[in-house]
């Protein structure tokens, strides 16, 4: 085929294009072009706005009830309760995303129609005139009889819809086909596509609300739950600070903590796999889900809520997803491996790595104790330095000494503030320790610590230190926190390991 000939095809064709979009624009039944530009379809009094000739009149407020009816497809059904929020509640259960919601009802209040197209005698006359005649009707060949889908809204203390809308097939130029159900005239109305998008093409499971927690942060969060396998971590808050509550009672690693709460804040589903899962074990959900996590808020004014979050699955080869379900909404859905990776952690690992939570300006006194040989130091506050007393465990330690604020500084820098690389399950006894009870300036304690040396092939090894929480913090073996007199007096800079 040369040039010629393909360039002619085109103009042909472009030709077409135009002709459809000038027919697009013209009233078939008396063959004019529309004049009057965009009609509002729907009266509305509060916004001012005069509807078409016999379209229903709306009511003032706002609706509380979506329902999208699609050709061979659930009922799709969104309700709006006392607090404003809209939900879904057919075929399944699940909160939806208010934008996606409004932005539909918005659509149909709204509905302005570009040119209307009167009905045909017959198709006028009603059902019975229409079945009389063999030729596709008008509003056949428009996708109108039957609908490709029905949109009703319906607003309080009405038992029935104030809105029924049929939507036809859609045009081109963005255009699209509808009609009025209650429309005595049976007018069909060529309209903007965008509604029809939202009601014939969308999948609804896209206005679903994604966030899996809701809006929550560590100063609305008051509890948070974790089950990997059989291992259980439960951290809350009565005011401030967080604590472990189980295995262990003690204070929670902040970082990791903030890590946490930024991940629940951010956590969204990757997808709406299917509604209803015939058979949860095949995801990994049944009969005990792989991994838990429940979340407590608590927000001023606002009723306690909890969301349960059931993590099963990797979803498919090449992902890090998992396949969850969130509270019981009978949806599965795709976890992001990121926040799954982010619960996936041994107990231990959520403590916090510093061995006590004591400021050291809160300190006035620091007491350290060892039984073999029985060795007593008493190091108190003067100032901005200290005093050292040594006693043998037995009596009230001797005379009091000056000594430099540089060692008890570094031995309290170590317990409340350097982090422990690794933390594990486990307890020192006194007898292979000292230990350093940290006391307020009327001599109240505060917090005690052990402290010992561990055991390695050259003598040395690392630091063992435990806060009275079951667990264990290891340090390297150069830290070297100064636990006898001739350390604390020489600043801090090396320890023997006893506190004679």
């Amino acid at each position: 085929m040369s040039w010629r000939s393909v360039l002619g095809w085109w103009l042909v064709a472009g030709a077409l294009v135009l002709v459809l979009v000038v027919w697009e624009r013209v009233d078939p039944a008396d063959g004019t072009a529309a004049r009057a530009g965009r009609r509002p379809v729907f009266t509305e009094a509060s916004a001012g706005r005069a509807g078409l000739p016999g379209m229903p009149s709306l009511p003032a407020g706002d609706p509380v009830e979506l329902t999208i009816r699609r050709a061979g497809q659930a009922v799709l059904r969104f309700t709006r309760d006392e607090t404003g929020r809209w939900r879904q509640v057919e075929p399944v259960e699940h909160p939806v995303e208010a934008f996606s919601i409004e932005r539909t009802l918005r659509l149909v209040r709204g509905l302005e129609a570009r040119d209307v197209i009167a009905a045909s005698p017959e198709q006028a006359g009603g059902a019975a005139a229409a079945a009389a005649t063999t030729e596709p009707s008008e509003a056949a060949l428009l996708g109108l009889d039957p609908p490709r889908a029905e949109v009703e809204v319906r607003w309080p203390d009405a038992a029935e819809p104030a809105i029924r809308l049929l939507m036809g097939r859609r045009g081109i130029g963005g255009r699209a086909y509808a009609r009025v159900a209650d429309d005595p005239e049976r007018r069909m109305l060529v309209v903007d596509a965008e509604l029809h998008d939202r009601a014939v093409v969308m999948d609804p499971r896209e206005w679903r609300d994604r966030t899996i927690f809701g809006e929550v942060s560590l100063d609305t969060a008051a509890a948070i739950s974790i089950e990997v396998g059989t291992l259980r971590t439960v951290m809350g808050r009565e005011d401030r600070p967080w604590r472990l509550s189980e295995p262990y009672a003690t204070r929670v690693n902040p970082l990791l903590l903030e890590e946490l709460a930024n991940r629940l804040t951010a956590a969204r589903v990757n997808g709406f796999v299917i509604d209803r899962p015939e058979d949860p074990a095949r995801f990994g959900l049944a009969p005990r889900a792989e991994a838990e996590i429940r979340v407590r808020v608590a927000e001023p004014g606002q009723p306690v809520r909890e969301t349960r979050l059931r993590i099963g699955a990797t979803a498919g080869a090449g992902t890090n997803d998992r396949y969850g379900i969130v509270d019981d909404r009978s949806v599965l859905v795709r976890v992001p491996g990121a926040l799954v990776q982010s619960i996936a952690r041994v107990p231990a690992m959520w403590a916090d790595p510093t061995a006590s939570g004591v400021q050291p300006l809160d300190v006035g006194r620091v007491r350290l104790l060892r039984q073999d040989p029985a060795v007593e130091l008493v190091l108190e506050r003067a100032g901005e330095a200290w005093t050292l007393a040594v006693g043998d465990g037995d009596e009230a330690p001797g005379e009091t000494r000056s000594i430099p604020a540089a060692g008890p500084g570094r031995l309290l820098e170590l317990l409340s503030e350097v982090r422990a690389p690794s933390v594990r399950p486990g307890r020192l006894t006194p007898a292979e320790s000292t230990t350093v009870v940290l006391e307020d300036f009327g001599g109240r304690p505060l917090h005690a610590v052990r402290v010992a040396r561990g055991a390695s092939a050259d003598g040395g090894g690392d630091w063992i230190m435990d806060a009275g929480d079951g667990l264990l913090r290891l340090y390297p073996a150069g830290i070297d926190p100064p636990l006898d007199a001739a350390a604390l007096t020489a600043g801090g800079a090396a320890g023997s390991g006893s506190a004679g």
